[in-house]
């Protein structure tokens, strides 16, 4: 089944209600030591919700909700970051939620889309989190790095990609990041859960009394229902990375997404941390 099939399946699902794709453009300046300047184009949590004939009752009706929730904009907003960090010559950076929930059609256009962009990407929470599991599999056939962890350095910058989509860090990324930091090269963390910060945290509790941050004390979580609790409470792992990276001083940055708003806060005081949010995107300049 080709993509065009599968991309028009859904096309006339809002027809006569279909809104105009709105974004604003922020920016931002991360002084990272680069050797030459240069600059980066940040979005997040685009949420396809694709589906094709062959799929079940079930995914269809979901996929007919859930491109509603998002006004059906989700190609537009993919187009429009493709279209202008080619324009402008920008990196383009992606912190997850490329795709709403794990169908092949869904991967399907996310694959062309890495494919015609050069484009850092982590996953996020809505992408298959089981990394056991054939949809994470097949996402991680579609990208070129190992989307659990990666490295690329740019301008004398390592963009560390780390897969924190369940609010957590496991040993085998800690034991990674501590190997790339300990380097001393500056880094810029690509993550999708942000890591707390307390002024964050006030600012994206929600109704349930979650916050949906990494790495939130303890003492901040007795009003998390169940679920929530144990769905986001950091482990020791978790936790030692936090302060670990807290404490590096070649951390120079941290991009990321899931909450879908924007904000811009600093972790430990002195690294900038910039989330961003569904309907906007941030041009971040290097230097």
């Amino acid at each position: 089944m080709t993509f065009g099939i599968l991309s028009c399946l859904f096309s006339g699902l809002l027809s006569g209600c279909q809104k105009k794709l709105e974004i604003t453009l922020l920016t931002a300046e991360i002084e990272a030591g680069a050797t030459q300047e240069f600059t980066v184009l940040h979005t997040s949590d685009t949420h396809l919700t694709l589906c094709a004939e062959t799929d079940d009752k079930e995914t269809k009706a979901k996929s007919k909700k859930r491109t509603k929730r998002f006004n059906n904009l989700q190609e537009q907003k993919l187009e429009y970051a493709k279209n202008l960090s080619k324009e402008k010559g920008y990196l383009l950076i992606h912190t997850g939620d490329i795709i709403d929930f794990a169908t092949d059609a869904n991967i399907e256009r996310a694959k062309k889309f890495f494919e015609e962009t050069d484009c850092l990407y982590v996953p996020g929470n809505h992408e298959p989190e089981d990394k056991t599991s054939d949809y994470y599999k097949k996402l991680n056939a579609a990208y070129p790095e190992n989307i659990d962890f990666y490295v690329r350095e740019i301008n004398g910058v390592n963009f560390v990609g780390i897969d924190n989509s369940d609010h957590k860090i496991t040993s085998e990324q800690f034991l990674k990041l501590k190997e790339i930091l300990d380097t001393g090269k500056p880094a810029i963390l690509l993550v999708h859960a942000p890591l707390y910060t307390r002024d964050l945290y006030d600012v994206s509790v929600v109704e349930d009394g979650s916050a949906y941050l990494m790495a939130v004390p303890e003492s901040l979580m007795k009003k998390y229902p169940p679920k929530r609790y144990e769905q986001q409470k950091a482990d020791e792992i978790t936790y030692a990375a936090y302060d670990y990276i807290a404490r590096a001083q070649n951390v120079k940055g941290i991009l990321c997404g899931h909450l879908h708003i924007d904000f811009e806060t600093k972790v430990a005081g002195r690294i900038p941390q910039y989330v961003v949010g569904l309907d906007s995107m941030r041009v971040v300049t290097i230097r």
